[in-house]
């Protein structure tokens, strides 16, 4: 990996596995296209293939393209300006680093190189940090020498926003410190005290399990016209969809069990 002055740079396979959930969304699209076409071509009812594949490829094209353009901006860096000196860099960088747990690589008066581990289902990130006279750039994306990263933009964010913070509190004359260790009691007990039951985590769960829902009727649907179709799509309902129904479950569980003991 090299750190351009806008962007960073990877290797062909760095590439690829940056994008790869673009990969894996075509394929899963089109499998499912050509299995919807194939069933309804097969039950000879009377709709035209064109207005089967159009729709479907208009979910591909502008599902991809979203994704691509999110991804191609995560290798961005995002620049401000500052008249931190080396030292407060390090010692910024270093304080951001043990609250979010990043592993360092490397760290001197102009650069950061580190990585934030897997937490769970989600992560883990390579984080790269530049100083020059007057300014700090900043990027974060998911490890691009680590199989098992996780798409998600949240924990990429959280790297950025949080050392922009500290460093912006730093400059005001505030206690780093104390500031850190507020923001780490807040969010533990956020973690254990907010309800699974709002609006927004609804909204989550209902669009998680919708999905696995499909995949389980996809693969009942085509079971006995394309069976390497419904192992896919047992993959990834039954397979993945079963992994994420039972994390979400435990974390149910553990809030109801932190609640009964307070």
């Amino acid at each position: 990996m090299r750190a351009s002055n806008n962007y960073i740079k990877l290797d062909l396979l760095g590439y690829l596995r940056h994008f790869y959930v673009v990969f894996i969304l075509s394929f899963f699209l089109v499998s499912t296209g050509i299995n919807v076409l194939v069933l309804v071509q097969r039950q000879a009812w009377n709709i035209p293939w064109f207005w089967i594949v159009l729709p479907l490829s208009l979910i591909l094209l502008i599902a991809a393209r979203w994704l691509i353009m999110k991804l191609s901006a995560q290798l961005r860096f995002d620049w401000y300006t500052t008249s931190m000196t080396a030292e407060e860099f390090r010692m910024i960088v270093h304080l951001t680093a043990d609250e979010l747990n990043w592993n360092t690589i490397k760290l001197n008066d102009q650069l950061f190189e580190g990585e934030r581990p897997m937490e769970g289902m989600e992560g883990a990130e390579w984080i790269t940090i530049k100083r020059t006279g007057t300014q700090i750039a900043i990027n974060s994306i998911p490890h691009p020498q680590k199989r098992s990263t996780s798409p998600s933009f949240v924990r990429n964010n959280e790297n950025k926003r949080t050392l922009i913070y500290n460093a912006a509190a730093f400059m005001r004359g505030e206690d780093v410190f104390q500031l850190i260790e507020d923001r780490k009691k807040r969010k533990e007990e956020a973690a254990w005290t907010e309800s699974e039951w709002t609006p927004k985590n609804l909204a989550r769960r209902l669009l998680a399990y919708g999905f696995i829902a499909l995949f389980l009727l996809l693969a009942w649907a085509s079971v006995h016209e394309a069976p390497l179709l419904t192992v896919l799509f047992l993959v990834i309902g039954g397979g993945l969809g079963g992994m994420y129904i039972w994390s979400d479950v435990k974390v149910i569980l553990r809030k109801r069990a932190y609640r009964i003991k307070q």
